[in-house]
């Protein structure tokens, strides 16, 4: 698949990124933002909250709406459409339909993460990113006249981030959050959590940079990162800021369930009482907390690749399956400006990574 490289001012890699994936973009305008199953749900309540959304990109990183803009003419499509195709049109609108079902199986599982100490001392941060593929335009480089130079999966048209490296050595992973019904309002006041890792992977140099970007500005959003000092930062970003995840002797797991009763607690403060486990969180994470009760500190970058990868259909916690888009890997400590993607076509062993300089 190989990886496209952007570059210039936001505008500039915008059209670049339009007019290099004018057909996937313009099939994810038509199939899903204009789809007759979702378009009619755009009410007026909904375009008022992207509207809000984009006033907050405006106010503070408006870059990113220049670079939607360039999307648009490049891929000869409305700029609206691309707006609404990177706030979620399908779901955020409240639509409940997945149009991704008609043309191929949902996941049967979700995004998993994991932080270990490397035999030689150092970090190693690898993670699956679980969605349908069709979304994607296959990672992709930007190298802003501004910020750092990143590597990330932006479903095709669109300007997020999800799992990702930069070239600072900062790698950043997600998972979904079961985080149960926060209410209109409150989802109105939040930051996209896509555009939200977008522009931390753009902006933050080290751990400690993310975490006081989720300090100022609130998702909602699993999430983990190690910087280039060796420095790792694990918590469940919530509506109301960060929780964070103790991290013991170099190492932590995070999929999409909550972790800390203690944040369960406080979610039900607020109101929001239907927290629930994602079906296959638990024995995704029971396999990655046994693998590191075993293996920290003990096993090569290569061994890691190997176990996180491995695609046993048996095995019920497997982190690689029929719904993983991609499979990563950062050692930044060693290589800060390297970037091992597994892509689709070559998921099995580590013999399927790829390294991309970031």
């Amino acid at each position: 698949m190989g990886i496209n490289t952007f570059s210039g001012s936001h505008k500039e890699i915008g059209i670049q990124y339009g007019k290099a994936l004018k057909e996937k973009i313009s099939d994810n305008v038509n199939n899903i933002i204009l789809h007759p199953r979702i378009k009619p749900y755009f009410t007026e309540r909904y375009k008022e909250r992207v509207r809000k959304q984009v006033k907050m990109l405006s106010d503070n990183w408006s870059w990113l709406l220049e670079e939607m803009e360039g999307v648009s003419i490049g891929a000869g499509v409305e700029y609206e459409d691309i707006v609404y195709l990177n706030y979620r049109g399908w779901y955020g609108s409240g639509s409940g339909y997945n149009i991704f079902s008609e043309v191929e199986p949902e996941p049967d599982t979700s995004c998993s993460q994991m932080v270990v100490t490397l035999v030689d001392g150092s970090l190693a941060h690898t993670a699956a990113l679980d969605d349908l593929a069709s979304m994607y335009c296959g990672p992709i480089k930007i190298v802003p006249d501004e910020g750092y130079r990143l590597i990330t999966f932006p479903f095709s048209g669109t300007s997020i981030g999800d799992d990702g490296m930069n070239s600072e050595g900062l790698s950043v992973s997600i998972s979904s959050q079961s985080a149960g019904d926060m209410g209109m309002d409150i989802y109105d006041s939040l930051l996209s959590q896509d555009i939200a890792i977008r522009i931390i992977l753009q902006t933050c140099k080290t751990s400690d940079d993310v975490r006081n970007f989720c300090k100022e500005h609130y998702f909602v959003y699993n999430l983990t990162s190690i910087d280039a000092n060796g420095d790792i930062f694990c918590a469940h970003q919530t509506y109301f800021g960060p929780h964070e995840i103790p991290v013991h002797d170099g190492c932590v797991s995070l999929t999409n369930h909550i972790y800390d009763d203690g944040l369960i607690y406080k979610y039900s403060k607020r109101g929001i009482h239907n927290v629930t486990d994602h079906e296959t969180s638990r024995r995704r994470n029971g396999r990655l907390v046994e693998f590191l009760k075993e293996n920290n500190k003990k096993r090569t970058l290569e061994q890691v690749m190997d176990f996180f990868a491995e695609p046993d259909a048996n095995d019920p916690g497997r982190t690689n399956h029929v719904g993983t888009a991609y499979i990563t890997m950062a050692n930044p400590q060693k290589n800060r400006n390297m970037y091992y993607i597994m892509e689709p076509e070559n998921k099995g062993k580590n013999t399927g990574y790829i390294g991309y300089e970031v």
